[in-house]
């Protein structure tokens, strides 16, 4: 049988190398190489560069015939070809060197084949094109073929065109806003110590190169600054009369049937339980029980489906056991389930009087309390769930939280929606630093600018001699840091475009700027590992999980499933 042959799958496509020399530099030593050969080529046919141009020289004779002096020129004409604006390295399939010794080839056999034709003395390089080409073209037909290859390696070796190139049209629906700035990338990547844990070196960040080439990831940045301290005087927190309230109770059933149902199916297998408590919530009713001594958690789980077929309930869900409690929960839909608004869970006294920074209402749990979170100590979040499972509601609820607590002083926000169409609401809340981003280009341009705000947050905390903002805030006199959240709506769509520029600057966010006030809120629909990368997981704990696609996702997102 044939041998298989493995392929190496590469994440995020082709396998790009790093290299940490300009691009300039590299043009610089290709250059001297190239005129080297042709200094040390030119000597050699003048006799004064030693045995070595003694042999060269016989040897250029033997395969060049009369056109020996080609040698220096092509060396020389490549050297020249280098130096064009329009070579650039970092190409995938046609590198600059591979394109500049296919000219070089071409040249010198069709200068060879010319000089075979005319005089009959081309060398053994001569011989191969042009007796081929007087042979079966001809005198006169051979020296048109070898002088039309002769004007192709021209062109190839110094990359230029007959036909001048035309002006770009500027993309269409292209802002023309003196905010936006382009400027090259750099990669934000961080090194091997940040991925270990270790000290971070924050370093400068690069000017904006002149002279891109053509292959560089060419990117706008925001330059938001400006709306950092920006004063909105008689803002007023919106009233909660916008919101609606929770309407009608939900229907759990006939309780008490449930209860001996659940005891009796358990009592059927030799289970003996306990029954404790039963809690109603908006779409679940939780019933709970406490196992006999000696019984298995694991015998009970693994009757879930005889659970479900006796109770005439799917689906339904077992835990075993309810965290922080020795008791197992059987989860039950309800009959008619309750919509948990968002009004109801901003008038509680746990938002309303609460101290933390950024509090976060996310819901109910299965028993109907209220359940919250303060961003500020996650400190950040990544949301996940199918399309058509919550996911964007939810996001709307975080942002609304927010902006039912906080002044646009003490909170700004940076809100990228590839999809143009979830989060295009809020385009005129004065808490927005720039309006909302669309373009996958400009939210890395943004993310960017977030790295470099925090970089500048560090200094003033260091100035200051403040550990976080929060103590800066408590304490300075002067001008406050206000929060800055940054909610990116899909994820997906940012990675499959700039992934390495948008993963860089995700993770230098998340490991660091929790102390100066910048938080992520990520979502997606598509939990892959091509999506939320293992840096991406390692570095955002604090994960809100819907429903998903596969278990593959659900292991993705939540490490169970």
């Amino acid at each position: 049988m044939p041998k298989k042959t493995k392929k190496k799958l590469k994440k995020g496509g082709v396998k790009k190398k790093i290299s940490f020399l300009h691009p300039e530099t590299k043009k610089g030593v290709l250059v001297i190489i190239f005129f080297t050969f042709a200094a040390v080529s030119l000597l050699s046919f003048l006799g004064v560069a030693g045995t070595f141009g003694e042999y060269f020289f016989k040897l250029s004779v033997m395969l060049f015939g009369k056109g020996f002096f080609l040698v220096s020129i092509s060396f020389v004409l490549a050297g020249l070809a280098v130096l064009l604006p329009g070579f650039g390295f970092g190409g995938r399939s046609n590198p600059v060197y591979r394109t500049i010794l296919s000219g070089m080839a071409l040249f010198i056999f069709s200068v060879l084949g010319l000089f075979h034709i005319l005089t009959a003395e081309g060398g053994y390089l001569g011989l191969v094109l042009g007796y081929p080409s007087s042979k079966f073209l001809g005198f006169w037909a051979g020296l048109v073929v070898l002088f039309a290859v002769l004007a192709i390696s021209i062109l190839i070796t110094f990359n230029i065109s007959l036909i001048p190139a035309r002006a770009t049209k500027k993309e269409e629906g292209e802002e023309k806003d003196n905010l936006w700035q382009k400027i090259k990338v750099k990669s934000v990547l961080p090194d091997n110590k940040s991925e270990k844990g270790g000290d971070h070196i924050v370093g400068k960040e690069a000017a904006p190169d002149v002279k891109a080439k053509a292959k560089a990831t060419v990117i706008p940045m925001v330059s938001i600054s400006d709306g950092l301290n920006k004063q909105f005087s008689g803002f007023q927190l919106p009233p909660l009369e916008f919101l609606e309230k929770d309407v009608g109770q939900p229907t759990s059933g006939d309780i008490k049937a449930n209860i001996n149902i659940i005891k009796r199916t358990l009592e059927n297998f030799g289970i003996e339980v306990e029954m404790a408590e039963v809690n109603v919530g908006p779409t679940v009713t939780q019933y709970t029980l406490r196992p006999a001594q000696g019984v298995k958690l694991a015998k009970i789980t693994s009757l879930q489906n005889d659970l479900a077929l006796a109770l005439a309930a799917h689906p339904l869900r077992i835990e075993a056991p309810i965290p922080k409690r020795s008791l197992v929960g059987i989860e039950i839909p309800n009959k008619s389930m309750v919509l948990v608004r968002l009004r109801t869970l901003l008038e509680r006294p746990a938002f309303q009087e609460s101290t933390a920074g950024l509090v976060l209402a996310l819901g109910r749990d299965v028993a109907g309390k209220p359940v919250f979170a303060d961003l500020s100590q996650m400190p950040h979040l990544l949301v996940s769930g199918a399309t058509g499972t919550g996911k964007t509601i939810a996001l709307n609820n975080v942002i609304l939280s927010l902006l039912y607590r906080a002044l646009p002083e003490n909170l700004k926000l940076i809100l990228i929606d590839p999809k143009r169409v979830e989060l295009t609401a809020y385009s005129n809340i004065p808490h927005l630093l720039t309006p909302v981003i669309v373009k996958p280009d400009k939210a890395v341009g943004a993310l960017r600018w977030a790295v470099g705000e925090m970089e500048r947050r560090f200094g003033v905390l260091q100035g200051a001699g403040k550990r976080d903002i929060g103590s800066y805030n408590k304490d300075i006199d002067g001008e406050r840091l206000p929060y800055i959240v940054i909610v990116i709506d899909e994820l997906a769509d940012l990675m499959s475009s700039y992934g390495r520029e948008a993963e860089g600057a995700i993770v230098r966010i998340a490991q660091m700027a929790r102390a100066v006030g910048i938080h992520l809120i990520v979502a997606t629909q598509r939990p892959s590992v091509e999506v939320i990368t293992g840096l991406i997981k390692a570095n955002i704990t604090s994960r809100m999980a819907f429903q998903v696609a596969s278990q593959i996702d659900s292991r993705t997102i939540l490490d169970m499933g």
